[in-house]
C-alpha cells in the first residue's frame, strides 16, 4: 500500500492454458521479479487503473492473481499465465461491490485446470465470500479477520464444521487451513481510506500455528510521511497497548504467570523499539539512510510485537483491529 492509498496483493496460481478470450502480449524486455514489480509499481502508480496498465505490460516469473485497488473504489483482479492475461472486474462473476481471488482461477477456460491443481482454494474462497455476504454490505476490517480466521469452510452451499483429512499435500480448505508445512507467516488487512493495516502474525487459531509465541491477535501499522511518522505512530499504539493491558491486569487482581510473561514481553517491545528508533535518528542524521530504514523497520516491528503481546496478556479478543 502507498500513500496514494493503492493497493497490490498476490496470490499464487498453477499452470494453466489460456483461454480463447484472454489477451496475449509481447512485454519485450520488460522483465521483473514478480515481488518487486509490486513494490516498484506501488512506487510509480497512483491509481488502480495506472497499475493495471504497468503491471500487464510487465513479464512475470509466476502465475497467478493480482489484486488491485484504491481508496476511489476501483478494483481489479488480474488472472495471470505467463504471457496471457485476464482482467476482472467487481460483477464479472456475480460479485457486486468486491473481488475475491484466491489460488484459482475464476476465467471460465482456466477455471478447470487451476481447480484440479488447488482443489482447497475454492472452498477458501466462497468462505470469505459468504462471510461478507452475511454481513449485508457492512464489511469492516474485524468481519474480515473472522472470515480469514475461519476455521470451518463453505462450500456447495453448507458448512462443514472440519477441516483436518482430506489427504493429499494441501489442507487449505478453510482460511484458516492446517497444512503440515505451509503455514501462515502474517496475515494482513488493508485499509486504504485510512492508511492503515492490520496485520496477524501466525494463525488466527494459535494452536494451529509455528511461530514461537503467536498471539493469535493483530496489531496496526499506520502509514505516515515518512519512515519516522510510521514508526511513532506504531510507538504511540504500542505504548497505548500496554497501558490498557496494564489497567486491565490491575482489576483483575491476581495475575496468572503467562499474563504476566505476556505483559513484561510487551513492556520490554517497547523498550526494545525505543532504543531502535534512537539508533535510526542518530543514523538519519548523519545522512546514512539506509542504515536509517534498518533502524526504523526493526523498531517499527518492535512495536508491533508490543501491540500483540499486551493484547495477549489480558484477552483472546482483537482488541486493536476493534
Amino acid at each position: 500500500m502507498n500513500s496514494k492509498g493503492l493497493i497490490i496483493t498476490y496470490a499464487g496460481g498453477p499452470t494453466a492454458s489460456p483461454s480463447d478470450d484472454a489477451k496475449t502480449i509481447d512485454r519485450e524486455g520488460t522483465f521483473l521479479d514478480t515481488l518487486f514489480a509490486y513494490w516498484y509499481t506501488a512506487t510509480k502508480c497512483d491509481t488502480a487503473d495506472e497499475a493495471v496498465k504497468m503491471l500487464t505490460k510487465t513479464e512475470w516469473i509466476h502465475t497467478g492473481n493480482i489484486n488491485v485497488s484504491d481508496n476511489k473504489g476501483n478494483a481489479y483482479l488480474i488472472e495471470q499465465k505467463d504471457n496471457a492475461y485476464v482482467v476482472r472486474k467487481a460483477g464479472d462473476y456475480g460479485e457486486t461491490d468486491y473481488l475475491i481471488a484466491a489460488n484459482h482461477f475464476r476465467d471460465e477456460l482456466w477455471m478447470n485446470d487451476s481447480y484440479e491443481a488447488y482443489p482447497d482454494s475454492v472452498p477458501r474462497a466462497n468462505t470469505l465470500e459468504k462471510v461478507m455476504q452475511d454481513e449485508s454490505g457492512s464489511v469492516t476490517p474485524l468481519t474480515l479477520a473472522n472470515g480469514l480466521g475461519s476455521i470451518r469452510y463453505y462450500d456447495e452451499g453448507k458448512w462443514s464444521e472440519e477441516n483436518w483429512d482430506f489427504g493429499g499435500f494441501y489442507q487449505f480448505h478453510s482460511p484458516e487451513g492446517d497444512d503440515i508445512e505451509f503455514k501462515t507467516i502474517f496475515r494482513t488487512i488493508f485499509d486504504a481510506t485510512d492508511q492503515e493495516m492490520y496485520v496477524l502474525r501466525g494463525h488466527d487459531e494459535k494452536f494451529r500455528s509455528d511461530v514461537p509465541y503467536g498471539t493469535a491477535n493483530y496489531y496496526r501499522l499506520t502509514l505516515g510521511k515518512n519512515m519516522q511518522a510510521t514508526n511513532k505512530s506504531a510507538e504511540v499504539d504500542a505504548r497505548i497497548a500496554v497501558r490498557n493491558a496494564g489497567a486491565e491486569l490491575y482489576k483483575k487482581g491476581s495475575v496468572d504467570d503467562e499474563s504476566m510473561e505476556y505483559y513484561n514481553k510487551a513492556a520490554e517491545a517497547v523498550h526494545t523499539g525505543c532504543n531502535y528508533t534512537t539508533m535510526a535518528d542518530c543514523a538519519n542524521a548523519k545522512g546514512d539512510k539506509e542504515q536509517a530504514a534498518i533502524m526504523y523497520g526493526l523498531a517499527t516491528s518492535q512495536f508491533a510485537n508490543a501491540q500483540r503481546y499486551a493484547q495477549a496478556s489480558y484477552t483472546t479478543e482483537n482488541v486493536i483491529i476493534q
